[in-house]
């Protein structure tokens, strides 16, 4: 799933470096949401 989200934003004229960003941010909130729940 975020692979094809991935290739999208490749489409889109976007950096490898700036995906990895991206998918790095995403990560963390994910993460922090799961925390969250856990508490």
């Amino acid at each position: 799933m975020l692979l094809k989200l991935a290739e999208k934003k490749l489409r889109k004229g976007k950096t490898i470096a700036e995906i990895a960003e991206e998918l790095e941010e995403s990560e963390k909130t994910i993460k922090e949401i799961l925390e969250s729940r856990k508490g």
